[in-house]
C-alpha cells in the first residue's frame, strides 16, 4: 500500500494532479471498500458504492474544511451514498410490489419506455419526498436510525456509545420511528 501523506498532497489534490489523485485513490480504497462493505452486502453494489464514493469526494474537495481528518469526511460522504443507495433500492422494492399496471395505466399496451418512465418518476417522487423526511426529523434522529437500522449496530452498542442506558436508547428509537412515520405521513398528505 502506497503512503498518502494527508496535509502535503491535500492541496494536490485540489489541483487534480493524476499521481496525487491515483495515490490517493489506491490508499483508502481498500479502506473504503471495506466501509461500505459493512453496510451493503452485494459486492456489485460496493464496488458501485465505492466509486460513487470518490467521485462526490473528488466534485466536493474544494468544500473540506479540515474540521476533521480526510478519512473521517470520505466516510461521511459514504454514509450519504449509502443512505441514497438504500432509498433507491426501498423505492424499487416499493414500485415491485405495486401493481402499476392495474393501479395507473388504464391501457397496459402502452409502450415499455411509457411504463419505465413512469417508474422512474414515481422512483424520484418517492426519493424526494424521503430526503424531506430525513431533514424534516432532525439530524439526531437521523443519526439514531441510520446507526440502528443502516449500520446494523445493536441497542447495547448504541447505548454505549451514547453514554446511556439500552431502555433509554429503546425510547428514542421509538421516537425517532415515530418521527420519521409523523413526517413522511405529513408530506404524503
Amino acid at each position: 500500500m502506497s503512503q498518502f501523506n494527508e496535509p502535503i498532497s491535500l492541496s494536490a489534490l485540489r489541483k487534480g494532479d493524476n499521481q496525487t489523485v491515483l495515490a490517493w485513490y489506491k490508499f483508502y480504497q481498500p479502506k473504503l471498500s471495506a466501509f461500505i462493505a459493512r453496510r451493503v452486502s452485494h459486492q456489485p453494489d460496493i464496488e458501485e458504492l465505492t466509486q460513487e464514493t470518490f467521485i462526490s469526494c473528488l466534485r466536493n474537495l474544494p468544500s473540506f474544511s479540515h474540521r476533521s481528518r480526510l478519512w473521517t469526511w470520505m466516510c461521511a460522504i459514504a454514509k450519504h451514498e449509502i443512505g441514497d443507495y438504500y432509498r433507491k433500492r426501498y423505492a424499487k422494492k416499493v414500485l415491485k410490489l405495486l401493481p402499476l399496471s392495474d393501479w395507473f395505466l388504464p391501457n397496459f399496451s402502452q409502450s415499455t419506455d411509457q411504463v419505465n418512465t413512469f417508474e422512474t418518476e414515481l422512483a424520484n417522487d418517492l426519493n424526494e419526498k424521503m430526503d424531506h423526511v430525513w431533514q424534516k426529523i432532525g439530524h439526531y434522529y437521523q443519526e439514531l436510525l441510520q446507526q440502528k437500522y443502516l449500520d446494523k449496530l445493536s441497542v447495547a452498542q448504541l447505548a454505549r456509545a451514547r453514554g446511556k442506558t439500552p431502555k433509554a436508547i429503546e425510547s428514542e428509537l421509538y421516537r425517532a420511528r415515530q418521527a420519521f412515520k409523523n413526517a413522511y405521513q405529513e408530506i404524503d398528505d
